[in-house]
């Protein structure tokens, strides 16, 4: 996404806008639609702040059901553009240089930055998420497990009887 410069007002704006995953270079996830944006542009004389949130939905299977599943992203992100002149000092992280002749800048990797760290790394349809069984594979979330509980290892069998006799005491 491409922030035109010269076309900000001073002052406080609002923009909102709607953008592809290919348009950041989130494309290979799995949207279910384009991703939202809305910020709010601050223009001083120096430097133009930027306090924003992205907004999308994506489609994922589920870590315990393998249920596909809409998961919907909240991320914040904020970025200051700063002038610079040519020999000063390096700013530091997340911060953009520009200067007098700087007309636009690309603020995508710092959205998908912030999508991305936003993805949860255990990714669950919902919080009481039941999973598959792991002995006959059913959804335990729709059908109860198949498993036959009374079969015993026939090595554990002298355990079964020191607790089949401490029952009967």
């Amino acid at each position: 996404m491409k922030l035109r410069l010269n076309s900000l007002q001073d002052g406080l704006q609002e923009i909102q806008t709607r953008l592809s995953g290919a348009e950041i270079g989130f494309g290979e996830q799995n949207l279910e639609s384009d991703i939202s944006i809305d910020m709010q542009v601050n223009k001083g004389s120096r430097e133009i702040q930027i306090k924003g949130q992205a907004h999308a939905g994506l489609r994922y299977p589920c870590d315990r059901c393998a249920e596909e599943f809409t998961m919907h992203l909240d991320s914040d992100f904020e970025i200051l553009l700063s002038h610079v002149e040519s020999d000063s000092a390096p700013l530091g992280d997340g911060v953009i240089p520009i200067t007098d002749t700087t007309t636009e800048v690309d603020i995508s990797a710092q959205i998908r930055d912030a999508l991305y760290l936003s993805i949860p790394m255990k990714k669950i349809c919902k919080p009481d998420c039941k999973g598959l069984c792991d002995g006959c594979g059913v959804n335990l979330n729709y059908e109860p497990c198949r498993c036959k509980k009374d079969e015993i290892d026939s090595r554990w069998a002298p355990l079964q009887k020191l607790i089949d006799n401490n029952s009967k005491e």
